[in-house]
């Protein structure tokens, strides 16, 4: 259990509190049996540890010292993947010839769940420290064993999103997961062993483990379906025959086009202008008198589903397709397939997707290459939405912090965690965060003053693949809170805010002087230095990209600058000229000029991820006892007490607004134990500015998933079939209706079609 404020007091009130540290190794996660917990004692057969309620063997080997003091790591770790050795004794017990660490690594093999635990007996307290999976060793030595445990993170070149189109099924087969809960986003729906009704037994009774994922038939069997509907495979082999009743017309010959199938599927969120589909079935239908009068068609893909809705289809770089020709499936797992094509085509499961149509046109002139397709794509519908921390509802949202724990948990397309493993309250907090009405005015040196106002953060945006490390660091980015961490061994993120004055009064206080010292001195000199970036290096103008909602997602640079700063950069040149210095960033998922606006101007005053800019350009390193971080989470807000910092001033006065301070404040950066001491690093904090940034105007978040009409949406969304508000389109997707339609002859079929 986390410590609570009552008992890190306790522990700290000894002057020397008792603590030991030990690995929880669980073996097997089946077999309670096979959880081991390794220490460099038997505690508790130790004189002050009788009440530890475990049972610990000796099995670290730690050069002499305890575990608690020499273990090394990395406190709240991000998205690196750390790593921490463990030295395990393999020595078989005396009159056994079992060795039990390399017999177990056989056995089990590597991915074995290994979290750190701090024992302290002053409050009989449990506290988890870091978490990561035990790696089997490559070398197995005569009497030790030294294994690497990495922390829970994936690796951070893993694709996200990441399913691709390969023939066969790529979907986990629903029968090897553990609950509802992965199935649900998993692509296979087989869930007989968790007393679902879906799919058929082994035998009798049993359910089925696994499947060879190789073909539909095998798909039919295992899931009691005739027609493959639920096969995640891509057969883009679809049979050549032309039902449109036109004598001639054909034959035509449908052509599949697996090179678009290499590529991992996109993830559209919120309201998009997608202009990235890409064709999966091709052909030329050709025969008219006149060869200006065939057509093409084809069937587009164009992402992960289910999504809402597509609309405003635009085919051939800009041209209306046929209407009554449209057939749309929004990605629903085993979603019918279109029809009219020919007599055997996939239905592309879980895979959104547009049949059209387009003439008159010279056929041959026109060929797969050509057959490009956008659209205004309405985002994921499954979305997982919290309103408390056990509550949740899969809907559409376009809420930056759900949309990145969909990207996070989920089975087919993203990195895979349970739920279970994120600190819920957490990312509720920050979601409710981004809702948010916030006004921010940038005031130039002579009073003038542009505002920007709207809803803090939204997320309209198409995740392509990209490494995890990209892909998360963009959306977090321009959503103006933490990358995802991990605390008391779960994810959680923090929001960057103005810290409120009861925070500010309870920082934790670090000092160099007086009774209650708790940063470390090295010889005569405290273990603290500070350190700026110079004026002619930090960046005093930002630019950034985005794609405008007002413009049909066309792209497009917005700039914010800081002249007073440009100038402090010229004089450090030996001139008295502006000197800009430049930095470039994508403001990913944002759509509209108030959100990026507010973006550049967080990114100029306070850097990404809070790092340091031109308002709070002053980060110090200091060392402390490591039991003084106990209670403090990464991106807290700590008070220094220090002479060091004295001759330093943060933030900018430009003659209309002073937002310079003296530095008191500072935000953690990153904490790491080095052994019995810990090395903070922290960025200055000025509550100054961030109060001139921050001014909200609306704190109730609006409620986007419970709406009958448009009036109970906020501004500038309206409700959908599903009873959720989305953005309002651009304009209103088409209504399809049939009037006369002159064609080159007169046998040509019309298919109305509309899902």
């Amino acid at each position: 259990m986390p410590l609570s404020s009552g008992d890190i007091t306790a522990i700290l009130a000894e002057r020397k509190p008792k603590v030991c540290a030990y690995w929880k190794i669980t073996w097997d996660a089946s077999d309670a049996n096979e959880t081991r917990y390794y220490s460099d004692s038997v505690y508790n057969e130790m004189s002050g540890f009788l009440n530890i309620g475990i049972t610990i063997e000796a099995q670290t080997i730690n050069g002499g010292k305890s575990l608690a003091e020499s273990v090394k790591y990395e406190i709240d770790p991000d998205l690196r993947a750390e790593k921490v050795d463990i030295v395990l004794n393999d020595v078989p017990d005396r009159g056994d010839t079992v060795k039990p660490i390399s017999t177990r690594f056989q056995e089990f093999k590597s991915g074995v769940r290994a979290e750190l635990f701090f024992y302290f007996p002053v409050v009989d307290e449990h506290h988890s420290a870091w978490l990561g999976q035990l790696q089997a060793p490559d070398k197995y030595g005569h009497d030790r064993i030294t294994a690497v445990s990495t922390n829970g993170w994936r690796s951070r070149e893993q694709l996200l999103p990441k399913r691709t189109g390969p023939e066969e099924c790529t979907a986990n087969f629903g029968g090897s997961l553990p609950d509802a809960l992965a199935i649900a986003t998993n692509g296979c729906p087989y869930d007989r062993h968790v007393s679902g009704s879906v799919g058929t037994f082994l035998s009798g009774s049993t359910p089925r483990t696994a499947c060879k994922r190789d073909s539909t038939t095998t798909c039919n069997t295992n899931l009691g379906t005739s027609d493959g509907r639920y096969f995640l495979g891509f057969n883009v082999d679809a049979a050549a025959v032309v039902t449109s009743g036109n004598p001639r017309v054909g034959p035509a010959i449908s052509q599949g086009q697996h090179s678009s199938l290499t590529k991992p599927w996109p993830v559209i969120y919120g309201n998009k202008y997608y202009r990235g589909s890409r064709p999966l079935l091709f052909r030329q239908e050709t025969g008219a008198p006149n060869p200006d009068h065939d057509w093409v068609s084809a069937i587009s893909g164009v992402c992960e589903g289910p999504v809402s809705q597509i609309y405003n289809i635009k085919v051939l770089d800009g041209r209306t397709p046929q209407q009554v020709a449209l057939q749309i499936r929004t990605g629903a797992i085993g979603q019918p397939a279109v029809s009219n094509w020919g007599t055997t085509i996939s239905n592309f499961s879980g895979t959104a997707h547009v049949r059209w149509k387009f003439g008159w046109i010279n056929a041959k002139e026109t060929g797969a290459s050509d057959a490009t397709m956008e659209c205004q794509v309405m985002g994921m519908t499954t979305v997982p939405v919290y309103t408390d921390a056990t509550t949740f509802s899969r809907t559409f949202s376009d809420n930056r912090a759900w949309c990145l724990f969909d990207l996070m948990t989920h089975q087919r397309y993203g990195m895979g965690y349970p739920h279970s493993r994120f600190e819920i309250a957490d990312w509720l907090t920050v979601a409710d965060w981004t809702l948010n009405t916030v006004s921010f005015g940038a005031t130039d040196s002579d009073g003038n003053t542009v505002t920007y106002a709207g809803r803090r953060s939204t997320f309209d945006a198409a995740c392509e693949g990209r490494p995890v490390a990209e892909q998360i660091e963009d959306i977090c980015r321009a959503g103006g809170f933490s990358m995802p961490f991990l605390h008391d061994g779960k994810f959680t993120i923090r929001e960057f805010r103005k810290a409120t004055s009861g925070e500010l009064s309870a920082a934790k206080v670090f000092t160099d002087t007086g009774d209650n010292v708790n940063i470390v001195w090295s010889g005569e000199r405290p273990a603290i230095t500070f350190g700026q970036v110079p004026d002619d290096k930090i960046y005093n103008q930002i630019e950034l990209s985005f794609e405008e909602a007002d413009n049909f997602d066309i792209e497009r640079s917005l700039t914010v600058d800081e002249p007073n700063q440009k100038l402090k950069a010229g004089r450090v040149l030996g001139d008295n000229n502006l000197q800009t210095v430049n930095k470039k960033f994508s403001a990913f998922g944002c759509r509209h000029v108030h959100e990026v606006a507010r973006l550049g101007y967080r990114l100029l005053w306070f850097g990404e991820f809070d790092k340091g800019g031109v308002m709070n350009n002053l980060n110090a390193t200091f060392t402390t006892p490591w039991l003084e971080t106990l209670g403090i989470k990464k991106y807290d807000i700590i008070k220094l007490e220090t002479t060091l910092d004295d001759g330093f001033e943060i933030g900018i006065d430009n003659g209309a607004v002073d937002l310079t301070e003296t530095p008191q404040y500072y935000r953690v950066m990153s904490m790491k134990k080095t052994g019995p001491l810990a090395e903070i690093t922290v960025q200055a904090y000025n509550h100054t500015a961030y109060t001139a940034f921050d001014n909200v105007t609306t704190v109730d978040p609006p409620i986007f998933n419970d709406c009958s009409v448009d009036g109970d949406c906020p501004a500038g969304y309206v409700c959908d079939w599903y009873g959720n508000c989305v953005p309002a389109p651009i304009f209103d997707p088409p209504v399809l209706t049939l009037t006369t339609l002159n064609y080159d002859d007169p046998n040509t079929a019309l298919e109305v079609t509309i899902t």
